[in-house]
């Protein structure tokens, strides 16, 4: 049986509309109501099992990667690009996938509390500690329209994020994945993310009962998580977007806090 941790995980209060958040400072655009909750949940690390999830009937993996290589700007290398994008198509059969983005965190806070990862006095963004699901239907359209000059008329298109660690093994703070027992139950609610050009759209998940959280211990520099964000043309099993939240285990302080990068690509499917 696989081991499990108890943290807690952040959720959007059930009885709350939704949230307003300023991608500019990380804050609550209303600072006077709190609309998030934490619960304490049984983390599942799926290192040990026998078979390793399957990307297309859970959201979700993990695989052996090369290390990435960075340029002096934080973008990844051209042949890492390449690397990632191979990977993604070979385990999506994808007709064609395009790495659109990427971003590095180096996460420098020791903080439990709900939070959407930005801080305009970090250099870069830190841990999302909320449970949230990266695009709604709209804005996972939005997100494919801006970046990519791809027919999206024609064929089912995902969003894929593919995370893994820089310099060092992921100790605190790892990534959880959640899973939905019942697409039926699974409860979410808008977060809009104030940015200075625009407004942009992600779901917070309500209820805790309705997932299976997961995560992989110690994840290294040659693995990589990888969940769909985005799904056009979710069927009756599965969902638009992936569950996922940061969450704190036991910190060990001779363990040094997470370096991560996460590249969004673009797929497209046969």
């Amino acid at each position: 049986m696989s081991a499990t941790v108890q943290a807690r995980i952040n959720y959007l209060r059930a009885d709350a509309d939704g949230a307003r958040v300023s991608m500019i400072t990380g804050k609550l655009e209303d600072e006077n109501v709190n609309p998030f909750v934490s619960t304490v949940e049984h983390i599942r690390d799926c290192r040990t099992d026998s078979h390793k999830p399957n990307f297309e009937s859970n959201g979700w993996t993990w695989n052996n990667i090369e290390p990435i290589k960075l340029e002096s700007d934080d973008r990844p290398s051209h042949s890492s690009v390449k690397s990632i994008e191979e990977m993604v198509q070979y385990l999506t059969h994808a007709k064609r996938v395009q790495v659109f983005d990427s971003a590095v965190r180096r996460v420098e806070k020791v903080d439990q509390t709900p939070d959407i990862g930005r801080d305009s006095a970090l250099k870069t963004p830190q841990a999302v500690q909320l449970a949230h699901c990266d695009y709604t239907s709209s804005s996972g359209c939005a997100c494919l329209e801006r970046n990519t000059d791809w027919n999206l008329g024609e064929r089912r298109f995902l969003i894929v994020n593919v995370w893994i660690p820089l310099s060092h093994a992921v100790t605190n703070p790892p990534l959880a994945i959640g899973v939905p027992f019942n697409q039926n139950d699974f409860h979410i609610g808008e977060c809009q993310l104030i940015y200075a050009e625009r407004t942009g759209l992600m779901n917070l998940v309500k209820d805790s009962s309705a997932l299976q959280w997961n995560y992989v211990s110690a994840l290294n520099l040659d693995e990589a998580l990888i969940f769909k964000t985005f799904d056009s043309a979710p069927g009756e099993s599965s969902w638009i977007s992936t569950p996922h939240s940061a969450f704190w285990t036991e910190i060990d302080p001779n363990q040094p806090l997470r370096q991560s990068i996460e590249l969004r690509c673009a797929v497209e499917l046969n």
